[in-house]
């Protein structure tokens, strides 16, 4: 007999024979049995063996007969938080081998029939009730493929909504599936019943589903021998957890299920103040849950009023990984890059009326967008910025939670560049100078690079080019004019005023290479070229024609930095 001193009943007349071995000190022939199992407590009882005949391939031989009044475990085992009813009848017989990977099962018949059950646990004062469950598993030859779970009848009732399921699931290596399941479920209340902390879970979830085909029809390409139809409505669904900034809401939003496509139909969510809405479909959804490396494929419509993209990084550890020139952005509050799933391959078509995204604002933007072996890919990208209308192709790939890696092409037409500096922060760390100058310009340029973990440029790895044109910009109190003017005794190139200047650069190794530029300044003809880096060391070479045609000129070298020129 087993008591504990607290409990008025005893496991009583229990009994078993043990024997174990090994041969030539291998611990994987190990052999284990448990004879004449038998225990009884009221008018339970539990009587059967279990034998384990080495490690290798796992070969099993057991049975377990069992008829219990759930109800009655807590006289004799301590159940502090868990309230239990019902009649459990189960029967297990196992005889065979249990590989997986060599595509064996034990020889099988596992019946379970469970009536009049219920549960309840402390964290939730209302019971789940009616809960019926007639169950069995079956297999007769020894091979995986051979096994069958039938339900053929599961249920339950809670706080007045009923739910109902059958299912008969078979060949677990090439899935055959045949479910019906029909009822509503209160989300917040169900998971109360098991509360975890550092999350949480709310809302109702309304579902009428017939889901039957074949994974090797499926993976055939034959969908029209699948017949999963029905839906599956979500209200109000909130979730929250220590490893998301903000809760994620879906306010309304029904799944449709039509042969192996799955519908978004209106599917309304928030997470803290962005909005998204998403119509379209997946597909490939019957091979991506049952198989394994399969891709999950997919149309959408996308849209959105607000999105702040800061929103969606990654929470991952608060390390400082950039090589970073001693200019570089250096705010880590948002560590960890937004990392692309490798097994999506999803098209969208974007409308966007306002972004947000380390502090900077975009609007209007409308974009075909490609989600791709762990990359976004954006084609044709339009959107408002900084008062002017931008174009953009655009790569974004991420490495780990930690790292990640970009390539765009930009080309943005007539736009005030001392906003540009002010608004922009990566056009204000490749043009420093900007801060100094007035007036409108436009961009073509090509760059690439890898991101640290808070999404910011590792200098060091970016690399590209393209042209920034100066259309009407007046230059004030930049250092390197200051300092060429006080040597020539010329003040008017101090201040100049720019138009129709075209300047091409290159950027590698954190080194901004100039080609030769020419241009007018107030009469006289002047031409630089050279290389500036990121740290805002310079070095040019510049030539000042006099006036009138600049024949004869005056050949200079700029040193220094730009705070310091030399």
């Amino acid at each position: 007999d087993f008591r504990y001193k607290q409990f008025p009943q005893a496991l009583s007349g229990i009994s078993f024979d043990v024997n174990a071995s090994a041969t030539n000190h291998d611990w994987h022939s190990i052999n284990l049995k448990f004879d004449n199992l038998k225990a009884e407590f009221l008018k339970n009882h539990i009587e059967g063996y279990f034998r384990l005949k080495g490690l290798k391939d796992f070969p099993v031989e057991a049975k377990l007969s069992t008829r219990m009044n759930l109800a009655e475990i807590r006289q004799v085992i301590p159940l502090d938080s868990l309230d239990l009813m019902g009649i459990l009848d189960l029967n297990l017989n196992l005889n065979g081998n249990y590989a997986p990977d060599k595509k064996l099962f034990p020889r099988a018949t596992v019946e379970l029939l469970l009536k009049n059950g219920a549960l309840q646990t402390k964290y939730y004062p209302h019971p789940v009730e009616k809960i019926e469950m007639s169950a069995i598993v079956t297999n007769q030859t020894g091979k995986l493929a051979d096994t069958k779970i039938k339900i053929d009848h599961g249920s339950f009732n809670f706080l007045g909504n009923p739910f109902e399921i059958r299912a008969e699931v078979s060949n677990p290596d090439n899935v055959d599936y045949d479910i019906v399941s029909k009822g509503t479920i209160d989300v917040a209340k169900i998971y109360r019943l098991f509360s975890r902390k550092g999350m949480d879970l709310n809302g109702i979830i309304s579902m009428d589903l017939h889901l039957r085909g074949r994974q090797r029809d499926a993976m055939a390409g034959k969908l029209d021998k699948l017949q999963n139809s029905g839906k599956l409505v979500l209200t109000d669904i909130g979730f929250t957890s220590e490893y998301l900034s903000k809760p994620w809401v879906v306010k309304s939003g029904v799944f449709r299920f039509d042969n192996d496509n799955i519908w978004f139909d209106k599917f309304e969510s928030f997470y803290g103040a962005s909005d998204i809405t998403l119509n379209g479909h997946l597909s490939n959804v019957v091979n991506y849950f049952l198989a394994k490396n399969q891709v999950l494929k997919g149309s959408f419509d996308f849209h959105s009023n607000y999105l702040l993209v800061d929103e969606f990084m990654s929470q991952g550890d608060q390390h400082a990984t950039a090589s970073q020139p001693a200019n570089a952005i250096t705010d880590t509050s948002a560590a960890g890059v937004i990392v692309i799933p490798a097994d999506l391959e999803i098209g969208l078509k974007a409308d966007l009326k306002k972004i947000s995204f380390q502090k900077l604002n975009v609007s209007d933007l409308s974009a075909a967008v490609e989600i791709k072996k762990g990359m976004i890919l954006l084609k044709d990208m339009k959107l408002q910025v900084i008062g002017c209308m931008v174009g953009m192709d655009a790569t974004y790939g991420s490495l780990s939670d930690r790292k990640a890696f970009f390539d765009f092409h930009i080309k943005a037409e007539d736009f005030d560049i001392k906003r540009a500096y002010n608004e922009v922060e990566l056009f204000r760390n490749l043009s420093t100078s900007a801060g100094k100058c007035d007036g409108i310009v436009s961009l073509d340029y090509s760059l690439k690079g890898k991101l640290t973990d808070a999404m910011q440029p590792v200098f060091p790895s970016l690399e590209g080019g393209g042209i920034l044109t100066l259309t009407k910009v007046k230059v004030m109190g930049l250092k390197m004019f200051t300092a060429m003017s006080k040597n020539l005794d010329k003040k008017k190139i101090k201040d100049p005023d720019l138009s129709k200047v075209e300047i091409k650069s290159t950027i590698k190794n954190n080194v901004i290479t100039i080609e030769q530029t020419k241009m007018k300044i107030s009469g006289f003809r002047f031409r630089v070229g050279g290389s500036t880096n990121f740290n805002g060391a310079i070095n040019l070479k510049t030539r000042l024609g006099l006036p009138p045609l600049g024949i004869i000129g005056i050949p200079m070298r700029v040193l220094g930095t730009q705070e310091n020129p030399k």
